[in-house]
């Protein structure tokens, strides 16, 4: 129950950075991805022994590193980003 707790948490965490340019598919989708990461990222840091009870970093730095990676190719069309080469720009900026 405590993973499904925290993977909410960090699915709400990842989909922060682009909730005004992501679609409700994108954003469940991106939250999915994060949550996921941040489930494999909190075993891993337990296995290597890093003190991090609460598993802070898990829960908010991997969702959001991961939300703001995958703002760019989950853009909306609608914010005028019509090419795989721009929404790749976007992660550039």
């Amino acid at each position: 129950m405590t993973e499904v707790l925290s993977g909410t948490l960090a699915g709400l965490a990842s989909i922060t950075p682009g909730s005004g340019f992501v679609g409700p598919q994108a954003a469940a989708l991106i939250g999915l991805i994060a949550g996921t990461c941040s489930f494999f990222s909190a075993k891993f840091f337990r296995k290597k022994g890093v003190d991090d009870v609460l598993d802070c970093f898990s829960l908010q730095a991997v969702p959001g590193l991961v939300g703001i990676i995958l703002t760019a190719p989950f853009c909306a069309e609608k914010y005028h980003v019509d090419s795989i080469t721009s929404k790749w720009h976007l992660l550039g900026v």
